[in-house]
């Protein structure tokens, strides 16, 4: 094993709450303008069958997650859904974009300590360009403040990433990536970077394992998480902390929409390897599941 290498996993995976969006990126299942989405938000009682789903799964830790709308239209259910994740003994982990500083500390109070957002990309021309249809998300700056607003809220892990394949120049995004995770470290807390890849992109499993290689050197002391998004992820698995798996990128997608991804899904997962594969699997390389 090589000093870069780890040998500890956590699993994680995502519990979609809704894939109504008022934004319209371009590169987004969920986008506003796109007609062929039949639109659904989950009840309480069937965000609890999901939650209940991903803790017999044998995963705790639960990405609540969902297209933006408004916060006064899904900030009571994102509240709820939050609580009844710690209900279910699961680790709720936030993210959504446009949650004010009063709910963040209440989602705080309620049991999380994880917020997540990705500035997708730290190309400020393309990300204008990638987000002018998008209201809630147009705005540079502000983006990157809201995890400012998340920390001060009380959030101490902060999960942050870049969508590689929105930009070509996938050194520059590694670089800004790096300059971003050391300024959040400078601020005291606990940062979980991602390296997801844009599904239409042609990223190869080499290029992807050099990204991750390279954050791994630069970033010795932080966690990196790798989601299902990836098809060829096992020669990453002693490079990363966090991974993902049993995910379904659309609401009830364990449960009340089983089997309704194509109507519904954000977006096509690589790897769809149930949680007991991946546990087993990672086991055979010597990585102990947490």
């Amino acid at each position: 094993m090589t000093n870069i290498e780890r040998n500890i996993a956590t699993l994680y995976t995502c519990l979609y709450i809704t894939n109504e969006c008022i934004n319209d990126c371009g590169y987004c299942g969920f986008r506003k303008s796109n007609d062929n989405l039949e639109r659904i938000t989950l009840t309480e009682n069937e965000i609890r069958e999901e939650a209940i789903a991903i803790r017999e799964s044998g995963v705790r830790n639960a990405i609540i997650i969902g297209g933006t709308l408004p916060e006064g239209d899904y900030k009571d259910l994102i509240l709820a859904s939050t609580e009844t994740a710690v209900e279910e003994n699961l680790i709720p982990w936030i993210e959504f974009e446009n949650l004010s500083y009063e709910t963040l500390k209440e989602l705080h109070d309620i049991g999380s300590d994880h917020f997540v957002l990705f500035q997708e990309t730290y190309n400020r021309e393309l990300y204008g360009k990638l987000h002018k249809k998008s209201p809630l998300k147009n705005d540079y700056d502000l983006r990157l403040q809201k995890i400012d607003e998340a920390i001060e809220a009380g959030f101490s892990n902060i999960g942050i990433g870049a969508l590689f394949g929105l930009n070509k120049n996938y050194t520059f995004e590694v670089e800004e990536l790096c300059k971003h995770t050391e300024n959040l470290q400078d601020k005291g807390v606990n940062v979980i970077v991602s390296v997801p890849a844009l599904n239409q992109a042609n990223i190869s499993s080499e290029e992807l394992y050099k990204i991750t290689s390279q954050i791994r050197i630069a970033l010795s002391g932080v966690s990196i998480a790798l989601s299902g998004r990836e098809r060829h992820r096992d020669a990453l698995f002693s490079l990363t902390e966090y991974i993902g798996t049993g995910g379904v990128t659309f609401p009830g997608g364990r449960t009340i929409h089983k089997g309704s991804e194509e109507v519904l899904k954000q977006f096509d997962l690589g790897d769809t390897r149930t949680p007991k594969e991946i546990i087993d699997l990672l086991k055979s390389l010597n990585i102990e599941v947490k």
